[in-house]
């Protein structure tokens, strides 16, 4: 993994770039929130309430975990299709008796939203990666059985996810801690942190404390950074890290794992929200930051960012 130096943005820029993230953040997830998640419709008023009965907080939270399960390595679009066309498939049955659902009826709805996915975006809903043996249907499969399983424990233990995680953990990362190491989840999980875990628990924090308003213990001050490639890159090409480290294949692809510490403790040393940094950069990388031509005359970085486009660099290298 060839890792390189760079000259950083002075402390006051960086503080700069970082709060415009988390404003870009913060306005663009308040707007999107909802079609983000991919509610469906017949859950939206339960999840828009402050105020509604528990059990349709429940489902809500045992939804938005099979939403998370189903999300790694995915196509986006084509991860948030199959969670809601699952539920409206099968309703709360999902949510409560998943292993009463004939297996042949799972894999109908797989299949279909697989093939409208292929379809429009020339890809099957997961790429199956270094594992080229793996079938997209078996990564469907295993986190699928994840969930039913986790579902089972919940309802023979006569538990809800909304008391057994977030009325006791003190803190986000108490929720992904037993969360991403639990011993029928942890089937589903990709990576020894998963970001997905940390992204469904910060999906969590944000419904309990800016949406229904609960008495918990964190605010989302708490709540935790996903890291992913679209954060890794826009911090490297910013000059808001010091060290960037490039995969060997890809020189001009960061890699993200191997840079969460220094992003994290980054963040630590102000006063925003992880989350909303967090999804800040990921629009800014869908919007402006394009790992070819980035449209860097429009974006709203454009005065502080260092513009360390190693894809360029790299293009020109090769020529």
């Amino acid at each position: 993994m060839p890792a390189e130096e760079q000259e950083t943005l002075s402390d006051t820029l960086k503080r700069q770039v970082l709060a415009k993230l988390e404003q870009l953040g913060r306005k663009a997830w308040q707007q999107q929130w909802i079609d983000f998640l991919a509610i469906p419709q017949q859950l939206r008023s339960s999840v828009r309430q402050p105020i509604t009965p528990l059990e349709q907080r429940e489902y809500v939270l045992r939804y938005l975990l099979l939403r998370a399960l189903l999300d790694q390595q995915a196509s986006a679009d084509g991860a948030r299709l199959l969670a809601k066309r699952l539920y409206e498939e099968f309703s709360n049955q999902l949510l409560t008796e998943p292993w009463e659902i004939s297996l042949i009826k799972i894999l109908e709805v797989y299949h279909k939203v697989n093939q409208k996915v292929k379809e429009s975006d020339g890809r099957p809903i997961f790429r199956v990666g270094l594992l080229g043996a793996i079938k997209p249907i078996s990564i469907f499969g295993y986190r699928f059985l994840a969930f039913t399983g986790f579902i089972k424990f919940l309802e023979e233990n006569k538990q809800l996810i909304y008391n057994l995680i977030l009325r006791k953990a003190k803190q986000p990362r108490d929720a992904h801690r037993y969360l991403s190491t639990h011993p029928i989840l942890e089937i589903g999980w990709v990576g020894r942190d998963p970001k997905a875990c940390r992204m469904y628990v910060d999906w969590l924090a944000y419904l309990m404390t800016e949406v229904w308003h609960e008495p918990v213990r964190y605010t989302m001050k708490d709540t935790l950074m996903l890291v992913n490639g679209h954060v890794a890159k826009v911090f490297a090409r910013t000059g808001l890290l010091s060290k960037v480290i490039y995969e060997k294949r890809r020189p001009y692809i960061v890699q993200a794992q191997q840079l969460r510490r220094s992003i994290e403790q980054l963040i630590q040393q102000t006063d925003l929200v992880p989350f909303y940094v967090d999804f800040g950069t990921y629009v800014l990388a869908q919007t402006y930051c394009a790992e070819k031509e980035p449209k860097c005359s429009v974006c709203p970085l454009a005065l502080e960012c260092k513009k360390y486009k190693k894809w360029t660099a790299y293009e020109q290298s090769a020529k």
